[in-house]
């Protein structure tokens, strides 16, 4: 029998997407091994929902549907209802929104509606329904089932076989600065000239986009990604995408010139937007860039912070009620945003809420006995192991909170969760990382790994390689990070994926390390760590000088004051003392 996630048997407090459920005509089941055992016994068709809590559309089709008796009536009787939180089981909602889209000819959104054989074959499925619509769709496929199952099986067996196609990964091929070109070119064609950003209504940020053009203008030594990036900053900032009251980005502007915002705020968006906002500062020194940054900051401070650190997952579009549930990953986003606005703003409260959040994974989801990460935190209560990407954001989020910290526990921490990613999820036969999950392996196939709103596990994981290579000169890390790069490289051309175009960028520049050698809480050596924070450096790893780390690091000097050595392949020049002769040395290529 198929092994499944425990959700509503295990979990002892519901996600606030399911608690606002309890009370629909529909008897919801959460997603459990029981419950789809309980389908294939009665063999009945399973009706799943894959919504979460701040979708405008969910909360329509709630009040229209699902809380209406004639469709729940309809859907007790013949059916087996199930009810997934999307933010909890992205593998659950990565491949059934493949199969969404196949069959709706591209199109999908949420909450995602399906109809599945009680082995988990796409039967039928779209996005918001009216209920009229809906009715339809399930009186139709029940009286299928009913009287020629044979033949919807047969129509499940082809969507499934054209998922296994369209995510098909194809062979491993060298990645090379001319992807990158083709990258950027790609963008320039989608580049709106006349109000920012990029493509037409829906208009989303595409936070991980401009990261990956602002990083390209500094290796390549070329403004024009940075004004394709700096523009569709200035479009979002302007414009009702950002929040200039309370501070904050809606997750989608539904028109072109960014007036219209659907009003959810995602606390990924938050984390990923402000990173993106301080890099531009740091790069062109324009003040208005900081303060965008710090706006959405504080309001990710205000409005999405909890009790203990961690930061809720969103904001509600129709209520802006706070869903109080921490997801591991999303927060590690959080950690790596805080951290290096701190260090690059002179914030020292950004740091410390970084530090903060950290310290609450560490403590309520890292398992320091099991070796495990939960994927989330809810009112005191833990569930669901955690996913790839969980890792490797939290990986990433530790990392930023080191080099902007300086404090070598972060960095012990990060190196212990890459060793477990590695043992767990590391597929040598598919030179890449596993998504995590239990999902049956012909379903699974449907996952389409790729960078949306936020970096996949393989990207995120690219990066954090390279950057742990670095700061530990592991090569087998590095040569890890080449590997899933080569293994992506046709997702690169394709511009899919923009935050492993990150990476690769960042491993065809030749690494340069700063070490800073002194006591962290000394004025001459805080002096020296915010020149070295001031500027984006893209290729720049930053140590500080520790016997207990295993990185070949000089030894302080001699004498009370902090000294930065600039280093080429661990090769240190002389010490340098003085804050304005390190930023001269900076800024030399």
């Amino acid at each position: 029998m198929l092994l499944f996630l425990l959700l509503a048997a295990a979990v002892s407090v519901p996600s606030p997407y399911l608690a606002s459920h309890a009370s629909d005509a529909v008897k919801w089941n959460g997603w459990s091994d029981a419950v789809i055992a309980r389908a294939k016994r009665e063999q009945k068709p399973i009706f799943l929902s894959i919504g979460y809590a701040s979708c405008h559309w969910c909360h329509v089709m709630q009040r229209e549907s699902f809380a209406n008796a004639e469709v729940g009536k309809l859907l007790n009787e013949r059916f087996v209802p199930v009810l997934v939180d999307r933010e909890e089981h992205p593998d659950v909602d990565a491949a059934f929104m493949t199969y969404v889209e196949l069959l709706n000819d591209g199109n999908a959104g949420w909450p995602a509606n399906l109809v599945l054989t009680p082995e988990l074959e796409p039967l039928a499925g779209a996005s918001y329904l009216p209920r009229a619509s809906l009715i339809e769709l399930l009186e139709v496929t029940s009286g299928k089932w009913s009287g020629d199952r044979a033949a919807l099986r047969t129509e499940a067996a082809t969507v499934i076989a054209a998922a296994r196609e369209l995510t098909h990964v194809p062979v491993a091929a060298p990645a090379e600065a001319l992807t990158l070109a083709a990258f950027v070119e790609a963008a320039q064609r989608a580049h709106d000239p006349v109000h920012g950003g990029f493509g037409s209504a829906p208009k989303f940020p595409h936070a991980l986009l401009l990261d990956l053009l602002l990083r390209e203008s500094v290796r390549i030594g070329d403004k024009a990604p940075r004004t394709l990036a700096t523009s569709a900053l200035d479009a979002m900032a302007n414009g009702a995408l950002f929040d200039r009251e309370r501070g904050g980005f809606h997750r989608y502007a539904t028109d072109a010139a960014w007036q219209k915002p659907h009003f959810e705020k995602m606390l990924y968006d938050q984390a990923l937007l402000a990173s993106d906002y301080v890099i531009a500062y740091q790069l062109t020194n324009e003040l208005r860039y900081a303060a965008v940054a710090r706006k959405t900051l504080d309001f990710t401070l205000h409005k999405l912070r909890l009790d203990g650190g961690a930061f809720g997952s969103a904001l509600d579009a129709d209520t802006a009620a706070r869903d109080d549930k921490v997801i591991t990953g999303w927060n590690g986003l959080a950690i790596a945003s805080f951290a290096r606005a701190g260090a690059a703003l002179d914030e020292p409260r950004y740091l410390d809420a970084a530090t903060s959040a950290a310290r609450f994974i560490e403590m309520k989801l890292w398992n320091a006995k099991t070796k495990r990460l939960a994927r989330r935190w809810h009112r005191g209560d833990v569930a669901i192991d955690a996913y790839a990407e969980d890792y490797a954001m939290v990986i990433g989020g530790l990392l930023a909170l080191y080099e902007s910290g300086g404090d070598p526990h972060w960095l012990r921490l990060a190196v212990e969760l890459q060793q477990r990613q590695d043992a767990l999820f590391w597929r040598e036969s598919l030179s890449r990382y596993a998504t995590g999950g239990r999902l049956p392996e012909q379903i699974a196939a449907a996952i389409d790994e790729n960078d949306l709103a936020t970096p996949s596990a393989n990207s995120q994981s690219a990066m954090n390689l390279l950057r742990l290579g670095d700061l530990t000169d592991n090569e087998r890390w590095r040569n890890r990070a080449a590997t899933i790069i080569a293994t992506f490289s046709s997702r690169l051309a394709s511009a899919s994926m923009p935050a492993l175009a990150a990476a690769l960028s960042r491993s065809l520049t030749p690494a340069r390390q700063l070490v800073i050698a002194g006591d962290r809480r000394d004025v001459s050596t805080r002096a020296l760590m915010r020149v070295a924070s001031q500027r984006f450096h893209p290729n720049l790893t930053l140590l500080f000088a520790d016997p207990r780390l295993p990185i070949r690091t000089p030894a302080p000097p001699p004498r009370p004051r902090a000294a930065a050595y600039l280093c080429e392949h661990y090769v240190c020049k002389l010490p340098i003392e003085e804050p304005s002769v390190l930023a001269t040395a900076l800024a030399q290529p």
